[in-house]
């Protein structure tokens, strides 16, 4: 047997996939399996400073998992 696609499944006994595998072209300049929120690129572009002193203050609350009141004292330091 010679090597090569013959019609039948990939592999040493013929159980792999028959059809070949597609593809689809990608002419932005994003990376494979980027995915992006428009929202937040629309917020971004508004106002940069605004936009990444809220996202820094969430990843601030998320990371710790703060009791009532020192979540309030770090809102109260942040919002200021």
């Amino acid at each position: 047997m010679l090597a090569g696609w013959e019609g039948k499944g990939l592999g040493k006994h013929a159980e792999g996939i028959t059809k070949p595998i597609t593809y689809a072209k990608k002419l932005d300049r994003k990376g494979l399996g980027m995915s992006i929120d428009i929202k937040e690129v629309e917020s971004e572009k508004q106002n940069p400073f605004e936009f990444y002193r809220q996202k820094t203050k969430k990843e601030i609350l998320k990371k710790h998992k703060l009791e009532n009141e020192k979540r309030k004292k770090i809102l109260s330091y942040l919002n200021s």
